[in-house]
């Protein structure tokens, strides 16, 4: 078995629209192990969350404190087959990039 790191998201984030990422594709799976945001606007907010429209939930949860916050998350957060990656900012030009390994179950 190989594994190479993959790139989920990489760019803008549309402000105040929890938007899909990624989606895992069916038998598959996703390890998130690196995510990074750069915030513009203090107090603006960014998070991630994974699981299915309607039913998600937040693994990374941000507010800004300084104009402007770049952020940094390691670690290892399974998302299954059928979830997706969601990301939200509630101001303009927050930017993410999340990586980490999508594996054949």
């Amino acid at each position: 078995m190989s594994l190479y790191s993959t790139q989920f998201f990489a760019g803008t984030i549309p402000t105040n629209a929890l938007t899909n990422a990624f989606t895992v594709p069916a038998g598959e799976l996703v390890v998130l192990r690196d995510m990074d945001a750069l915030i513009v606007t203090a107090s603006d907010l960014f998070n991630v969350q994974i699981g299915v429209a309607g039913a998600t939930t937040v693994v990374w949860y941000v507010t800004a404190t300084a104009t402007p916050e770049w952020v940094q998350w390691q670690g290892r957060t399974v998302v299954k087959a059928g979830e997706s990656i969601w990301v939200y900012s509630s101001g303009s030009n927050t930017q993410a990039v999340l990586s980490g390994y999508l594996l054949t179950q």
